[in-house]
């Protein structure tokens, strides 16, 4: 075949030119390939006599053609892609469990009260075996039937997925506004080889991410590595053609799918990096060396991650870690004793639940025995018995607090947190793997969390914000007090921050130091709304006064000793919760601070628990001085700055700057002001 040659000067590779593919792909689309047959001999060699008995030399056979679009992973190929079968089964196999489990608990329960004859549980039992068949058929029916309406497709300019039987649902998202593909995986769907991506955009509340459910684990590595490498080429003004190459500068980048079809195999063929545009900067993450760091757990994660699973095919290679970082045996053993992984509120809210329907359904028996168990409890009532009672709650706790620092560090199992090219990438999980990969692009802020035990310590979350999607069919106003983004590091040394941002986020590596701090008067202010306007404690306290004004007149006058022994116990322990929330605010004036150079800005937030935000001027949405009648007099106003982050947008606060520090924090937000506050601290 004649091979199409590429130019390796300044200009790049160039494609073959055109009608050459047509020229030498036959139309079953297998490569030419011409004989290679041997040379005669030349004329000025003296000839030999052909012996009689000479054996005739075998053609030497030709080499048979390679289709290398056979390794081309499926969604880098033209045209409709659908996802792996195992939709259908491993979905349907979770409907159809719950969906039995409840039929079958709730013939059970009839049967038991009916009080059937051995042939009328006989009748019921197979009544209610074919039922359970008839719907566990249905069940992987319409899972067969959605599986075979769902598809997905990449074209020059967007992804489109297509859905739907009889109500058809197409979704055409550009990659311009691609956030993030991230990538989930049960223990089941690692198993198989298969898991769930999901594309977040760029859209707020009215915005539902793409999800394409149990896709090869092949094929999402090569879909994720192809969406961002689109999104950069169009981004940096340059296109894409129906086959998937590049167009940029008026040089042509072939893919993978064209250099398979021009009979060059994708395998070794060194395809030249696309240059870096004004979307991208990576040139301070590229100088960086790999920080590789590993747990007792990091071992069983790798090795996992070697099992591909069944279907999960060979691992794709999409570019080149120019920086990682993963989890010490301490950090991960810290970060499960401090629940950093959320795991304490789940098994709280278990078993709050659990005691919610048990005393829902003993609350007749309760009210029926009310006096009987009051009476036994107190002829029973020692010592001893309040020991064994407190003795028993605190077991309970340490296990539930022993619970939730293992699910933490199953959950941070295997973490590690990369620097690729123009994105960053998270991923976690010892069973159940979870993956993030974002474009640095679309960070909105970079927030440095230092809750009261970190603090402590000395340690701190290190987490970015982006634009977040909501999955389709999910309320956004249930998601209000829910934590996005992304956390990449869970319990990291403070001083350890500056190396890892300079090796993973080195657009954020040198933020400026917040040095405006506030006014004398925000002392006082501090003070008064921590421990009184916006105190729990303080108002409670007036709560309890008036209800012990109203009980004295409604009361019998033999009450009113005990109403003032637990009015005073009450009120003690609401003027504690007012000197805590006094501290606060002391705290809140010592730490917060703002401060800005030519691009950046930092906002300190403190109290008990310190955030540092730091987040680029060109992400700031609006900004926004607040001053109420009290805060004009002391001459101070609260500067808000809004971005995207999150999903309905993310507003930050600092309350009491200096009027005249705050005006010119806004003059600085102004895109003409710009220039005029460079360097200012």
């Amino acid at each position: 075949m004649d091979t199409p040659q590429f130019d390796n000067q300044q200009n790049g590779p160039q494609m073959p030119p055109a009608g050459w593919f047509q020229s030498q792909v036959q139309p079953t689309g297998q490569a030419r390939v011409q004989p290679q047959l041997p040379q005669q001999p030349a004329a000025s060699q003296p000839q030999v006599q052909p012996q009689p008995q000479a054996q005739v030399q075998p053609q030497p056979q030709a080499p048979q053609p390679v289709d290398y679009r056979e390794t081309v992973p499926e969604p880098l190929r033209p045209g409709m892609h659908q996802v792996h079968h195992a939709f259908i089964w491993i979905k349907g196999i979770g409907s159809a469990v719950g969906i039995v489990f409840a039929m079958a608990i709730t013939a059970f329960g009839n049967l038991m009260s009916a009080g059937l004859g051995e042939l009328g549980a006989f009748i019921v039992f197979l009544i209610l075996g074919l039922t359970i068949l008839v719907t566990v058929g249905l069940v992987f029916l319409f899972r067969w039937i959605s599986w075979k309406y769902l598809s997905y497709a990449l074209t020059p300019t967007e992804i489109e997925v297509h859905s739907g039987w009889l109500n058809k649902k197409r979704v055409h998202v550009p990659y311009q506004r691609i956030q993030s593909v991230n990538q989930t995986a049960t223990p089941l769907q690692r198993v198989v080889g298969v898991c769930d991506v999901s594309v977040d955009t760029a859209g707020g509340a009215s915005n539902e991410s793409i999800q394409l459910q149990c896709l090869r684990t092949s094929d999402v590595e090569a879909l994720r590595a192809e969406l961002f490498r689109r999104k950069k080429v169009l981004l940096d003004g340059g296109s894409i053609d129906e086959w998937g190459s590049a167009m940029l500068g008026g040089v042509q980048y072939p893919s993978t799918w064209a250099l398979a079809s021009y009979g060059i195999n994708p395998a070794t063929y060194v395809q030249p990096a696309i240059p870096q545009g004004a979307v991208s900067n990576q040139s301070a993450s590229s100088q960086v060396q790999a920080a590789q760091e590993g747990n007792a757990l990091s071992g069983a994660a790798d090795f996992s991650d070697h099992f591909r699973g069944v279907f999960g095919g060979e691992k794709v290679d999409t570019g080149q870690v120019s920086y990682e970082v993963r989890l010490s045996n301490k950090e991960l053993f810290l970060a499960g004793i401090s629940g950093s992984g959320g795991t304490m509120g789940l098994v709280v809210a278990a078993i709050a639940g659990l005691a919610g329907a048990v005393m829902d359904a003993l609350e007749d028996v309760f009210i029926v025995h009310l006096d009987t168990a009051a009476r036994v409890a107190a002829s029973t009532f020692d010592v001893g018995s309040a020991a064994a009672l407190v003795a028993v709650v605190l077991v309970v706790l340490l296990v539930m607090w022993v619970m939730s620092a293992l699910g933490t560090m199953v959950n941070y199992g295997g973490f590690a947190l990369r620097r690729r090219g123009t994105r960053i990438e998270v991923e976690s999980g010892l069973f159940s793997r979870k993956f993030q990969g974002i474009d640095v692009d679309r960070i909105q802020s970079v927030e440095i969390h230092e809750a009261p035990i970190r603090r402590l310590f000395g340690y701190c979350e290190l987490r970015v914000t982006k634009i977040d999607a909501i999955l389709p069919g999910t309320d956004s106003s249930s998601l209000k007090n829910t934590q996005l983004g992304a956390v990449l590091h869970p319990f990291v040394k403070t001083s350890r921050v500056p190396e890892i941002l300079r090796g993973v986020l080195p657009e954020f590596a040198e933020y400026p130091q917040a040095t405006q701090t506030l006014p004398p008067v925000a002392l006082r202010r501090g003070i008064v709304r921590h421990g009184l306007v916006r105190n729990f404690g303080f108002w409670s306290a007036i709560v309890l006064l008036l209800a012990y004004a109203f009980a004295r007149l409604a009361a019998p006058p033999s009450m009113a000793g005990f109403l003032s022994s637990a009015l005073v116990v009450l009120l003690a322990v609401c003027v504690l919760i007012m000197v805590v929330g006094a501290v606060g605010g002391l705290l809140w004036f010592r730490g917060s601070a703002l401060g800005y150079n030519r691009d950046y800005m930092t906002m300190v937030v403190s109290g008990y628990t310190r955030r540092i935000i730091v987040t680029p001027r060109k992400k700031i949405q609006f900004a926004t001085l607040l001053a109420n009648p009290f805060q004009r007099r002391a001459k101070v106003a609260s500067v808000c700055a809004r971005t995207a982050a999150g999903i309905d947008g993310t507003t930050e606060t600092l309350w009491d700057m200096a009027l005249d520090q705050a005006e010119a924090w806004q003059e600085w937000v102004r895109p003409r002001k710009r220039a005029q506050h460079a360097q200012q601290a």
